[in-house]
């Protein structure tokens, strides 16, 4: 059996760019709807140099209770395969 691929910070990025699109907001949207600054989830902010930067857990977990998505819905909008369907939409 293969081993698990590890989860990377693109996923968590991925899952909310999804989160957003499922409830007809922006990822800047997202962001005020979840009471964080305009700019938190913006593309330019994902990598610092040449790092890779980690979504906040707090600001995942502001941005579900914003649009009322549990975090089974999060995690399932992750994969790519269901956030390329939310994107089709």
């Amino acid at each position: 059996m293969a081993a698990p691929r590890k989860l990377k910070s693109s996923d968590f990025w991925r899952g909310l760019d999804a989160l957003a699109k499922a409830n007809g907001l922006s990822a800047s949207g997202l962001a005020v709807k979840a009471g964080l600054d305009a700019t938190a989830f913006n593309p330019s902010k994902r990598k610092v140099g040449r790092r890779e930067r980690w979504p906040n857990t707090s600001s995942i977990a502001a941005s579900l209770a914003a649009v009322g998505a549990t975090l089974e819905d999060f995690v399932a909008l992750m994969g790519r395969k269901a956030a390329a369907k939310v994107k089709a939409r």
